[in-house]
């Protein structure tokens, strides 16, 4: 949590420091994709022509 209290509460560019620390997986569906995190939170984005 240090880490990210010390960042700009709104982040610009992508920071791999910040997404190696929360994110465990990255899975890839012909959709969406799953962000596992390291708290077992799985967050799901949507890409692509939603059939």
């Amino acid at each position: 949590m240090a880490v990210f209290q010390l960042r700009p509460k709104v982040m610009e560019t992508f920071q791999e420091e910040a997404f190696t620390l929360i994110v465990e997986q990255v899975t890839v569906y012909e959709n969406h994709l799953e962000f596992r995190l390291k708290n077992g939170l799985i967050l799901a984005e949507v890409y692509g022509k939603e059939r």
